[in-house]
């Protein structure tokens, strides 16, 4: 793939320069009103729940990411609902399985190539 997770060399050091003005210090600081919205939408998300009910911490953490994204730095947004971002990255993610710190040592070339084991679909959805 070409997407900043899973390109390699000289096209991933393009991405990466063409993505670093958003974590510029004067942007960063701009991310704080939008994140304490998106903290506040969850909190208040979590008001509305019945007595008693479980919440999945999981689930709700990878939304208020999401959320926060959108409000930050996705300024088109997702692409598609967040209920199928979040089910193409869990895809994803569980198609590369755990990764142990002793498997970093063994890559050769970038972390990107350890990226590129995972299912098309996640993949067309998550680029």
């Amino acid at each position: 793939g070409d997407g900043l997770l899973t390109a390699q060399d000289a096209r991933w050091r393009a991405q990466r320069r063409a993505a670093s003005p958003l974590f510029s210090p004067k942007n960063v600081l701009s991310f704080g009103a939008p994140m304490a919205a998106a903290a506040d939408a969850l909190v208040e998300r979590w008001l509305r729940r019945r007595d008693g009910s479980v919440i999945d911490v999981q689930k709700a953490m990878a939304r208020v990411t999401l959320d926060t994204l959108q409000r930050t730095i996705l300024a088109d947004g997702l692409g598609c609902a967040p209920e199928d971002f979040m089910a193409a990255l869990t895809d994803y993610f569980e198609s590369i399985g755990q990764l142990d710190p002793f498997d970093l040592g063994a890559l050769s070339g970038t972390l990107a190539g350890f990226f590129m084991m995972r299912p098309s679909k996640a993949t067309s959805t998550l680029q």
